[in-house]
């Protein structure tokens, strides 16, 4: 049976060595999970921390890992070869997979969602009300900025690691640009750092009532310069 490394109580996550009222009472509790955290990522191939010190800063997401020379980003995806650079070669690939999801899905946008009410009608949907015998071109980005122990999705930080399955910007247009396609969400993982392949996905379809949209619903900035 596994016990808290600190008092010995068996009301513990595997996952943590550490029980919650050590976690809450005991700060030398957080030095514990975050030697496990990094040991495991570091067994797949990961960074096991954020990088501070090198010499470029990566702007994709709000960590900023500041990059040496061959050196890869918390997410795994980027790396510093003469430059900022995708794991995958091209910023036109990029690691994850993608399907159709039938409208109405499971979004938790969906309450507010402008092409799920009449209020998006008929600017950005046909329909007044749910849209059916529609897709949401669901993309699932296989790397995130972030690390938590319990993700409902871990599976993202393999294929982070492994630098596969790839999706192509041309599959993924070619999707988008199907006329029973009326929205995107990208998730995973997060859509952070794959930015540069989204917004082109979304910027060529030339879809008018496309939206963009990530897994909390919020509206994403497809903003983004400088990346060839």
């Amino acid at each position: 049976m596994t016990r808290c490394e600190l008092c010995g109580s068996s009301r513990i996550s595997q996952s943590l060595s550490v029980c919650l009222e050590c976690l809450r009472e005991r700060p030398e509790s957080l030095e514990i999970v975050r030697r496990r955290r990094e040991k495991w990522r570091t067994s797949i191939g990961l960074p096991s921390h954020l990088p501070r010190g090198g010499m470029l800063k990566c702007p994709l997401c709000v960590n900023g890992c500041e990059l040496n020379e061959g050196e890869r980003g918390y997410c795994g995806t980027v790396i510093n070869r003469n430059g900022l650079r995708p794991l995958t070669g091209s910023w036109n690939l990029a690691t994850g997979l993608y399907y159709l999801d039938p409208l109405p899905t499971n979004c938790v946008a969906t309450p507010v969602c402008p092409a799920a009410t009449c209020r998006g009608y008929p600017e950005v949907t046909d329909t007044c009300g749910l849209e059916i015998g529609r897709y949401n071109l669901a993309v699932f980005y296989g790397s995130c900025n972030l690390d938590c122990f319990f993700c409902q999705n871990a599976e993202h930080r393999r294929m982070a690691a492994m630098g596969r399955p790839l999706m192509s910007l041309n599959s993924l247009l070619r999707e988008a640009l199907r006329d029973d396609v009326t929205c995107i969400c990208a998730f995973g993982g997060g859509p952070a750092h794959g930015r540069p392949s989204s917004s082109r996905s979304t910027g060529r379809s030339g879809i008018r009532r496309l939206g963009s949209r990530d897994c909390a619903g919020r509206l994403m900035d497809f903003k983004i310069r400088g990346y060839s």
